[in-house]
């Protein structure tokens, strides 16, 4: 035998104490008995249809997902999907306003996110001695590619300068 019934899993040949032989299919087994597929591990969900540990299960769900993104079928329908988000100035409007309703109504996640941003900026700086010249070398690089970037980007930085100085006078 070559493959167990629902699952094709290659079958294992046991011979018994009379001589008789058995196929058993090792993913079945694990299954009846409540273990993972992959690391054998026990299973959290009781479902008698579940095969994978939760850990095992969430590596199998991210693997499917970027197998997913990479077929170019779906990225043709992911792009088509994405275009007409765009086209839909409303339901971006009513994004953007949740998005800022949430940040005004949780100033802490703001800070904790802030904070570990800057952590992970520290301990990329203290693992790799050239990663600020790097980025100040892609940064030129986009400049120059869009010379009307940096007038963007000055100006942008200048008005918050100001708005934060202004904000603090009053």
């Amino acid at each position: 035998m070559t493959a167990g019934r629902g699952c094709h899993a290659p079958l294992e040949e046991r011979i018994d104490h009379l001589g008789r032989i058995h196929w058993t299919c090792p993913r079945c087994e694990a299954r009846k008995a409540g273990r993972c597929w992959k690391c054998n591990r026990r299973r959290e969900n009781p479902h008698h249809l579940a095969i994978f540990c939760n850990a095992c299960r969430d590596e199998s769900v991210r693997q499917a997902k970027a197998a997913w993104l990479l077929e170019p079928i779906n990225k043709q329908k992911r792009a088509r999907m994405e275009a007409l988000y765009r086209q839909r100035p409303e339901v971006k409007a009513r994004k953007v306003e949740l998005v800022q309703a949430y940040k005004a109504q949780h100033p802490e996640k703001r800070a904790e996110y802030a904070a570990k941003a800057r952590e992970r900026y520290r301990q990329k700086k203290a693992a790799d001695p050239d990663y600020t010249a790097r980025r100040a070398a892609q940064r030129r690089a986009r400049f120059a590619a869009d010379p009307e970037r940096h007038e963007r980007d000055r100006e942008r930085r200048r008005l918050k300068y100001w708005e934060k100085k202004l904000a603090g006078d009053s």
